[in-house]
């Protein structure tokens, strides 16, 4: 019997999920439960135009922050992306990524410490806690502005029934609880963030993806349901 698996990304986001997950071939049936909503700031974007010329480097969060600049209005300003999926779409968006972190800010700390150090930076993301994120930025010797292109607000997924389901930030796990919980469900969470918000809840996740990529999790949440008995399912 094909697992259902529930992906809480927003809706955009999950139809590019699609083409991936076909190419793989995975027995599944996949279902949109959207927990987020994106507000965007477009103010906030002329200001980081206007603060380009100041600066020494761009720092990416996220791939959706990537996807919403326009990089030749930036002189070519080195770019720092936090992850591989965050690299992909700034390279995409014309962007001269320098380097390419392995998948956390404070992971990008540490391994670009030596080139951040003494540099003034642009850190540019959603604003839920992005200022908390660029203290690892700061104690690592980057002089750091950050700049909130958008904001990620909760909201309540529908209650199609699913086997499993899949977290990508603490955002997603807050929407999710403001209409059902996760009895009886199996968990994936994408990084340590969402894997504490659920277990501030009360549950364990039963999968920690180490690479921060949807189908990377859907891809192993279907093989982890697979493989239980059928009594536990």
């Amino acid at each position: 019997m094909k697992p259902v698996l529930g992906v809480t990304t927003t809706i955009d986001r999950f139809e590019q999920l699609a083409p991936e997950l076909d190419r793989l071939g995975l027995d599944l049936d996949l279902v949109s439960l959207p927990c987020i909503k994106i507000e965007l700031r477009p103010e906030v974007l002329n200001d980081l135009y206007s603060q380009g010329a100041s600066t020494e480097a761009i720092v990416l969060s996220s791939a959706r922050a990537a996807s919403l600049i326009d990089f030749s209005r930036l002189d070519s300003i080195p770019v720092l992306a936090v992850g591989p999926r965050t690299a992909a779409s700034a390279k995409q968006a014309g962007a001269q990524v320098t380097w390419t972190g392995s998948g956390g800010m404070a992971e990008l700390a540490t391994e670009a410490g030596r080139w951040i150090k003494s540099r003034r930076v642009l850190v540019v993301g959603a604003s839920n806690r992005l200022q908390e994120r660029s203290r690892s930025l700061e104690k690592a010797g980057a002089s750091v502005t950050s700049v909130p292109l958008y904001t990620t607000l909760a909201i309540a997924p529908p209650k199609t029934q699913i086997e499993g389901v899949i977290f990508g930030s603490p955002t997603a796990v807050e929407g999710w609880y403001l209409s059902r919980d996760l009895r009886g469900l199996q968990v994936a969470v994408l990084g340590q963030e969402p894997a504490q918000s659920v277990r501030s809840r009360g549950v364990t996740p039963d999968l920690i993806s180490t690479i921060p990529s949807f189908v990377s999790a859907v891809t192993q949440l279907t093989k982890l349901i697979q493989s239980l008995p059928e009594e536990q399912e």
